[in-house]
């Protein structure tokens, strides 16, 4: 079972490549649950992703909110975003990689990711929104988090709709940026104003 709601099923199509049950949050409330019924790649019919599916979505939702959220999901304006953010991902995850104050730089799309092979023959039209940085110095991830303007407690949003979490992992903290669709370029001169200075 697999949850797309970041690379979405505009980034991805995990029930062609072999997942039997994938959930997408498409808004606030509202998830669409799918499950593998057809015979793709010679697949038969999975009786646990059947019952996956029937404990997730016991009656279905036919509510305004739920076809809103569909048609949204759908639309070519919100595809078009995708892509705009998609492509800001890879650009900043280059400039990440490329700078010698990043410690390192998770992203599916570089070479250097460990995924990056199975990566490239799952996701469609680019490598998601996602990318993390780590830096080295047990404080720099939070110094560099406070001085874009957050707050350890919260979630930062900046210009662009580009937000950044502090995360905490088991080798020291790192900063995960999920692209929106603002000026990477300012995104960049932001985050490099801020590393000259930890």
């Amino acid at each position: 079972m697999l949850d797309i709601s970041s690379p979405t099923s505009f980034g991805c199509d995990p029930l062609d490549a072999g997942a039997s049950v994938c959930v997408e949050r498409l808004c606030a409330g509202v998830y669409a649950v799918c499950v593998a019924r057809s015979g793709k790649r010679g697949r038969v019919l999975d009786s646990y992703a059947e019952q996956a599916f029937r404990s997730l979505v016991s009656e279905g939702d036919n509510s305004a909110a739920c076809r809103d959220a569909l048609e949204h999901a759908y639309s070519s304006s919100y595809q078009q975003s995708l892509q705009k953010r998609f492509d800001f991902a890879r650009a900043f995850a280059e400039y990440a990689a490329a700078n010698p104050l990043i410690d390192s730089c998770w992203y599916p799309g570089l070479a250097s990711h460990p995924d990056h092979a199975a990566a490239a023959s799952l996701l469609r039209h680019g490598f998601g929104p996602l990318v993390s940085i780590g830096l080295s110095g047990e404080s720099s991830s939070l110094r560099v988090f406070q001085l874009l303007g957050g707050t350890e407690a919260e979630q930062l949003l900046l210009l662009g709709g580009t937000t950044v979490t502090l995360l905490k992992g088991e080798s020291g903290s790192y900063l995960l940026f999920n692209m929106g669709e603002g000026n990477v370029f300012e995104l960049i001169d932001q985050v490099d104003n801020a590393l000259r200075k930890v």
